[in-house]
């Protein structure tokens, strides 16, 4: 089963917990009866299943802490950023004469949502050099250059033509 959430992973996870309870109770509480397998057939299974809970339980726990980091990792992402983009405002507002002016549009790449120094250098070694040459490449060069789908890549592209822009 394809886990797409973390929900659907600890929803996966509580079942299988639940299902293996029932049959350690069933198990245990099975009365004796002749057609009944041995005791000690009895006694294997519970402790087969009983080895099978502590795995799951063990994969639910490993699960969780994975996600719990993922989660700390994308809320450091997201403080950053943030922060990042309270400078960039910062930064527009001090360009800007008396507050209210027109700032100067930035044509550097790291301009741009999503393109660092790295996916920079990147664009710049395959000559595009600057958010004009950017706003006129094609989005399947600009995804394969940068790995991106071409969407996200369009995405890049559209900000790259807005920089390009006139103030109002």
């Amino acid at each position: 089963m394809a886990v797409t959430t973390i929900r659907e992973a600890i929803d996966a996870h509580t079942l299988l917990l639940k299902q293996f309870d029932e049959q350690l109770k069933a198990a245990a509480t099975k009365p004796a009866a002749a057609s009944d397998l041995p005791t000690r057939a009895k006694t294997r299974e519970v402790e087969r299943l009983s080895a099978r809970l502590e795995l799951v339980q063990k994969a639910r726990e490993e699960t969780l802490a994975r996600f719990d980091d993922e989660i700390e990792r994308l809320t450091a992402a997201v403080t950053t950023l943030k922060a990042e983009l309270e400078l960039d405002l910062k930064r527009i507002q001090d360009a800007t004469p008396g507050g209210g002016g027109t700032p100067a549009r930035p044509t550097t790449l790291d301009a741009i949502t999503g393109i660092g120094e790295r996916r920079a250098a990147t664009l710049k070694d395959a000559g595009i050099a600057d958010v004009a040459a950017l706003a006129n490449t094609a989005p399947e060069r600009v995804a394969e250059l940068l790995r991106l789908s071409l969407d996200q890549a369009k995405d890049v592209i559209t900000e790259a033509k807005r920089l390009m822009l006139p103030v109002p």
